[in-house]
């Protein structure tokens, strides 16, 4: 097991006619400090030395460690210090903080104190606080006690975005912000954000970007329907100061299938072979078994090309079965007929 250990001496100007353990007219102040981490244990110790108001010498001895409560990334974070003086005082600290939800959008600290100053007594306090953020406003609570006295607070702040594609709550409004366009992904998970999601409408603003650099905007897929695929994952975006900028996600919506083509004459299509729809465009290629994944195109005309010879592409339509799987995607049959 190693530890680092350091010894600091700080030199301060001070008058002759007070200096001691001096140099060339300067105080030192010595201090010595080691720390050391086992496994999810941290551990620092320090001694220094330092002077009272009358000028004394005072030698301060102080230990703290901290530690998470289990190995979870939301595991709370338990801290606390010990401090002692040679004038006889003493003081302690504990906290235990953290962060719980899916999103690690609910945080949390709560916290006592206890210092003793000698022949002047003693003192204690204690207290709490916690946040919670979603999409459209960020919640704070909080109280504290010192002795007789005690005090309590709650805060709430939000923001509303106007776009072309409507209105949207925030939690708040940065410098220079981003509005989040995505169809269908209501539940959508925005990253490196505290608690946003997509919402039913579509859309979901993040409150803060840098100005004049490039800001990685990500959404996650989980929490969005099973009838709904994201296109793309992360967008990136630099914009001006002050500007809100518009950025699009691109989405595919339609209840997932696989469907097995089979040819009238009992031949076989090749692996790879391209889907594309009505227009041209690409759709998916055909995998092994003759089966494709499509979403969303039932009941439209699909070309299936492995060449472009007239006898090397087919077309074919597929419907939805009529009773619901129960798993993620549906599958069904459908006829390749020659071009």
């Amino acid at each position: 097991m190693a530890g680092d250990l350091e010894l600091v001496g700080e030199m301060q100007p001070k008058p002759r006619e007070k200096l001691h353990f001096c140099l060339r007219g300067r105080l030192f102040r010595p201090s010595l400090g080691y720390g050391n981490s086992f496994k999810q244990l941290s551990l620092n110790l320090s001694a220094g030395r330092s002077q009272d108001g009358a000028g004394r010498s005072v030698n301060q001895y102080l230990l703290s460690v901290s530690m998470p409560l289990g190995g979870g990334p939301s595991a709370p974070l338990l801290s606390a210090s010990v401090g002692t003086s040679s004038d006889q005082s003493s003081s302690g600290q504990v906290s235990l903080s953290g962060v719980a939800g899916e999103l690690r959008n609910l945080s949390y600290n709560v916290f006592a104190n206890h210092s003793h100053a000698g022949a002047g007594g003693s003192s204690a306090s204690g207290g709490g606080s916690v946040q919670y953020a979603t999409s459209q406003a960020a919640f704070s609570a909080g109280g504290s006690v010192t002795g007789s006295s005690s005090q309590v607070n709650a805060g709430v702040s939000g923001a509303l975005v106007f776009h072309p594609g409507g209105v949207t709550a925030a939690q708040s409004l940065g410098e220079s912000i981003a509005v989040i366009e995505a169809p269908g992904a209501e539940g959508a998970a925005v990253g490196n954000t505290n608690g946003v999601r997509i919402n039913h409408d579509g859309y979901a603003v993040v409150s803060s970007l840098m100005p004049y650099r490039q800001n990685e905007i990500t959404l996650e897929p989980q929490g969005i329907s099973q009838d709904v695929e994201l296109l793309e994952s992360s967008v990136q975006d630099a914009p001006r100061s002050g500007a809100i900028v518009l950025v699009k996600f691109n989405t595919q919506q339609g209840k997932p299938v696989i469907v097995t083509l089979k040819r009238p004459d009992g031949g076989n299509l090749p692996v790879g072979a391209s889907i594309n729809d009505n227009k041209g465009r690409y759709v998916t290629l055909l995998g092994q078994g003759a089966r494709a994944f499509i979403r969303g195109m039932e009941g439209q005309s699909l070309v299936v090309s492995w060449g472009s010879a007239p006898d090397q592409q087919c077309r074919f339509q597929y419907q939805l079965p009529q009773q619901r799987s129960s798993t993620a995607y549906s599958q069904t049959e459908a006829a390749c007929m020659p071009l």
